[in-house]
């Protein structure tokens, strides 16, 4: 980060800024540390970041990443206030993680599913969502829009069914093999297992 002040035609200080830069390591202190020349962060950058703190840790941005990447060839001056918004949010949170809690080992695997049906308003079609949560901590999660547009609600709501059965199916298998004591214990598995066929 460089640190500077814009100045009024008087000599006073009206606006403080501080500008990311890409190649911070290239200053030298006593020479250019404090000039703001330096190639600053582009929409692109700033985006490809989020992206991936996202499919990292921050499953609560999936969703403004989400609806942000549908504007990423052509990004206008909305979008990329809404791109700073959600850096600031993540400011915020800085202090905040996932902890797993070993006293819920015997809650087992709990999921939820749902879909918005026609909640993209550029194509109507539906948006399906999942989480998975062990011992108190999500260790899975999506946000993906339906490949086909659902006529009903219930229509979307089965497609988020069979999306979330692929992982439950997956997340099952992966548990067996780590030989987690409540792999057995899938409420749900055997209404989503024959969607799997």
């Amino acid at each position: 980060m460089v640190f500077s002040e814009k100045m009024g035609a008087e000599g006073e200080v009206t606006r403080k800024k501080a500008r990311l830069v890409t190649k911070g390591f290239m200053e030298v202190w006593g020479e250019d540390y404090w000039h703001t020349y330096s190639p600053t962060l582009g929409h692109d950058t700033l985006f490809s970041c989020l992206a991936y703190t996202a499919i990292g840790t921050c499953l609560d941005i999936m969703y403004a990443i989400h609806s942000l990447s549908q504007f990423s060839i052509a990004p206008g001056p909305v979008h990329l206030m809404a791109l700073k918004r959600v850096y600031h949010y993540l400011n915020g949170m800085q202090d905040l993680g996932i902890t797993f809690n070993g006293n819920q080992l015997q809650d087992g695997l709990v999921t939820y599913s749902d879909s918005d049906w026609a909640g993209d308003l550029n194509s109507c079609r539906s948006i399906s969502g999942y989480v998975f949560i062990l011992c108190g901590a999500i260790v899975a999660w999506s946000t993906k829009k339906q490949m086909m547009l659902a006529l009903s609600s219930t229509k979307a709501e089965y497609m988020a069914m069979t999306h979330t059965g692929k992982e439950v199916a997956f997340l099952k298998h992966t548990l067996m093999i780590l030989e987690y004591r409540s792999c057995s214990q899938f409420p749900y598995s055997s209404i989503i297992s024959p969607l799997l066929c």
